[in-house]
């Protein structure tokens, strides 16, 4: 990250070793920390009072902003189906954690701290050799000692330029737990999905406040196993799936004249038994991997969120299934979706094994509404 200090990376200049020199470097360093607070620091107070003034409504007021939101996203009839983050929750979730900019300041900050204490380690080092001499040198621990008083207020002054961003953080933190505690399982029948979900961030933000509240036992997204689901860490990933239909025959355009009919829309969770789609059937046209996720643990991805998806749309609407089959009249637009980048075993099966098993579609991938690259267009020229 670029740093908040400028002229970060300059080679420190030879000096003496008196007192003098280094306070004139640390009070420079310093002078360009709190030249940044003070730039920054209107729109940290704001964001403190905004966080001051949220955290104090009660957790109906939350509630009936959560089913306020239900009915303006999904309408009346629906609404009861979803809950979505109240968007007051909304604030003190976003508050509770750094920006970039903060983030970094908040590196400067540690870095600068760290080249005082070095400072005044070494400061420590010489009292004691001052006072060590025969007679003590009185006068230059007397000097030295202001030294280590001075770094230490200068240490202080640092780490309180940026209170108001650590004040928003420790309110927003506190009362979020106060907020889901509230809480107690939002009953789903047992297999409840949802349907014709968009592949894109909004359709993403569709499953997540269908599930929330939800039990985690029943419905596993991986990090929590028990209560009402809150999603403020998701480990496993979520992926969508639409296929349209397209010209699968001269003939087809007598069974339907829209080449944009919805052939295939379906959602999956990475895991066995995972929320959303799971396969039909243990086989399929493709082959999955080993591969290592972001935890570290090697294991075979056959499970995976969109390795599940591309086989049960192979296999139950365009009759590939098993390794080696495929459809060359298939024509139509495959568009999938990914909340995080696809793993190598999961970018084969898609950008290789589903471009040969599907020669003539059009695929493209989105992850999280950022394509992963140009859509893949089999289409001979």
């Amino acid at each position: 990250e670029m740093s908040t200090i400028p002229g970060r990376g300059h080679k420190r200049k030879a000096n003496d070793g008196s007192d003098e020199d280094i306070g004139i470097e640390h009070t420079r360093a310093l002078e360009n920390l709190v030249e940044f607070c003070n730039a920054e620091r209107s729109g940290w107070m704001t964001a403190l009072k905004v966080v001051q003034r949220v955290s104090k409504l009660s957790n109906e007021y939350f509630k009936e902003e959560g089913r306020i939101e239900a009915v303006r996203r999904y309408g009346t009839t629906l609404a009861p189906r979803f809950w979505p983050e109240p968007p007051s929750v909304c604030v003190l979730i976003n508050s509770s954690v750094r920006t970039k900019s903060e983030s970094v300041f908040a590196v400067d900050v540690e870095r600068f701290v760290s080249a005082v204490r070095d400072t005044k380690t070494q400061r420590l080092v010489q009292i004691q050799e001052a006072k060590a001499v025969s007679p003590p040198q009185i006068e230059k621990v007397r000097e030295i000692g202001r030294s280590i008083g001075a770094l230490q207020n200068i240490i202080v002054k640092a780490f309180a330029l940026d209170k108001p961003v650590r004040r928003r953080i420790q309110i927003s933190a506190r009362r979020l737990p106060l907020y889901r505690s509230s809480f107690t399982v939002r009953l789903l029948e047992p297999g409840a999905r949802l349907n014709s979900v968009p592949p894109s961030r909004l359709g993403y933000e569709q499953i997540l406040d269908f599930y929330r509240l939800s039990d985690c036992g029943a419905f596993s997204f991986g990090r929590d196993f028990k209560g009402p689901q809150f999603f403020h860490d998701i480990r496993r990933n979520v992926a969508i799936l639409t296929a349209t239909r397209g010209p699968m025959s001269p003939t087809d355009e007598i069974v339907s004249s829209s080449q944009e009919e919805i052939l295939f829309s379906e959602y999956a969770v990475s895991g066995i038994d995972a929320p959303g789609m799971n396969p039909s059937s243990i086989l399929g046209p493709f082959t999955a991997i080993e591969c290592v996720d972001g935890l570290g643990e090697c294991y075979m991805r056959d499970h995976d969120a969109e390795f599940k998806l591309v086989s049960e749309l192979c296999a139950t609407e365009l009759s590939v299934r098993a390794p080696g089959d495929t459809n060359n009249l298939y024509c139509g637009q495959i568009t999938l979706w990914s909340k995080k980048p696809l793993c190598a075993s999961c970018s084969k099966v898609v950008q290789h094994q589903l471009v040969i098993a599907l020669p003539k579609a059009n695929i493209k991938v989105l992850v999280d509404d950022l394509e992963s690259g140009p859509s893949l267009n089999n289409h001979n020229e």
